[in-house]
């Protein structure tokens, strides 16, 4: 993930907050569910193309690009084979809206596997460039059309419409720059289908249960309490995971390459000691945003949603919040202790322990008649976080050289995180309102960036930014 993916993932973020606001709660239901029902889609059927290309595609691959082309348009027939199975199947009486779903997942599925190849030859400026037009297009057409149109196939054919025309140029720039004869040393042996499935398996086994998993959520509040209900949690949602995997994904593409360096250069003992560093990092600065964003979010809701998402949608955060904040310590914190050991078989089998849990614990919550707001929010919430830090327990007991952080860390971060949480509790109290809402997380942030340096928290005062190579 280079600058461009983070800018990317913020305009995604923001644009998600745009559309709620210009579609309302049932509205913005029903286009979240097909959106993430796509999402699904996708990750089922075309991303271990991605990462394959990720991974073995090269300069003069010819091969493999016409491999990996041809991969593509079999997933795509199983696409279109799954969702013509599942469609009659579906409730609501929306099938254009369903129809639209299955697009995005082959547009989307198309663009990352075209821009994959650009980033396994370097064309760093190119992928850029994609995600340019992309985002251009996305933040553009979507909200214009969600205005004008009012509805949820309105906003998604626009959505579709971006991944396309982004797909289209990801391929002609592919093309244009593609020369077979730019290899410049023996090739090594072209992998079979079967050998790019079973590297890119266990990855996409993990992540499709839980993307599984929180389509499930949506699913559940839309049977429970209907699109709108659906919509309010799913904004909630959203904006709790984006947040958090988008800046957990900019830490783990800096810190996850100084543990690689440090076990090619200096062996795995090596290696292992810098993810324990990195987990420091990691757990340090995420607990201080999920603290920081619980003081807030109550204040900040009046800038981030419209009325009718209101009350609901601070609510569902707060509760959404911890359950959130655990997987994302799954995700950055103590994956890459089983990816630097490459023992990846670990993660699909503790993400289907989540499920599982989590699928129990919804089962005990459905012998309740509370529905999805008030009490019902609050037991999807102690569910989720209750299955993420069993999972989180699971994995790092069966994660080579693990070691959890130390009592002297966790004093340190204590005190940390107390310079942060008093000074904003007690702003709060005395000014309330955006004015004081803002306030409240400039002192927070000054006062934890302070205690943290001055405890040196996670070797703070030893940690060196990457720099650019200058040619």
């Amino acid at each position: 993930m280079s600058a461009a993916f983070v800018l990317s993932a913020l305009v995604q973020f923001l644009l998600g907050l745009v559309v709620a606001w210009l579609l309302g709660p049932a509205e913005f239901g029903a286009y979240a569910l097909a959106v993430a029902a796509g999402i699904l889609l996708q990750t089922l059927c075309f991303e271990w193309l991605r990462l394959a290309a990720t991974r073995f595609f090269h300069a003069g691959a010819a091969g493999l690009r016409r491999r990996l082309v041809l991969a593509f348009l079999a997933s795509m027939a199983l696409a279109l084979l799954l969702a013509g199975l599942a469609l009659p199947l579906l409730p609501g009486g929306r099938p254009g809206l369903a129809a639209l779903g299955v697009g995005l997942a082959l547009g989307a599925g198309f663009l990352d596997l075209v821009a994959a190849m650009l980033r396994a030859r370097f064309r760093e400026a190119d992928y850029a460039r994609v995600l340019l037009v992309r985002n251009a297009l996305g933040i553009t057409l979507v909200p214009l059309a969600a205005g004008l149109g009012g509805t949820a196939e309105a906003a998604a054919s626009a959505l579709l419409a971006s991944l396309l025309v982004a797909a289209i140029a990801a391929w002609r720039l592919e093309a244009v720059r593609f020369q077979p004869e730019e290899a410049v040393e023996p090739a090594p042996p072209l992998p079979s289908l079967f050998a790019m499935a079973g590297y890119s398996g266990p990855v996409v086994v993990t992540n499709l249960l839980y993307l599984a998993l929180f389509f499930g959520l949506r699913s559940w509040a839309a049977l429970t309490g209907g699109l709108a209900l659906a919509g309010q949690v799913s904004l909630a949602l959203d904006f709790v995971l984006k947040l958090f995997t988008t800046f957990g994904s900019a830490l783990d593409l800096w810190l996850f390459q100084r543990a690689v360096q440090s076990s090619r250069e200096s062996g795995s003992e090596a290696g292992q000691a810098q993810l324990g560093r990195n987990q420091e990092m990691v757990l340090s600065l995420l607990l201080a945003m999920a603290l920081g964003l619980l003081l807030v979010i109550d204040a900040l809701e009046v800038l981030l949603v419209r009325p009718d998402f209101r009350g609901l949608f601070g609510h569902a955060v707060m509760l959404l919040t911890p359950g959130i904040f655990l997987y994302a310590l799954i995700q950055y914190a103590v994956h890459p202790y089983a990816q630097l050991a490459e023992r990846t078989g670990t993660l699909p089998v503790t993400a289907l322990a989540v499920v599982v849990l989590a699928a129990m614990g919804g089962g005990v919550l459905a012998l309740w008649p509370t529905g999805m707001s008030g009490a019902g929010i609050a037991g999807i919430g102690l569910v989720l976080a209750g299955s993420m830090a069993a999972g989180l327990l699971f994995l790092a007991a069966r994660s080579p050289g693990y070691q959890a952080p130390s009592p002297r860390f966790l004093g340190r971060l204590t005190v940390a995180l107390l310079a942060m949480v008093l000074p904003v509790a007690l702003l709060r109290q005395w000014s309330g309102g955006l004015p004081g809402a803002f306030a409240a997380m400039a002192l927070g942030a000054a006062g934890f960036g302070m205690a943290a340096w001055l405890v040196d928290l996670a070797g703070l005062r030893q940690v060196r930014l990457p720099r650019r190579a200058v040619s």
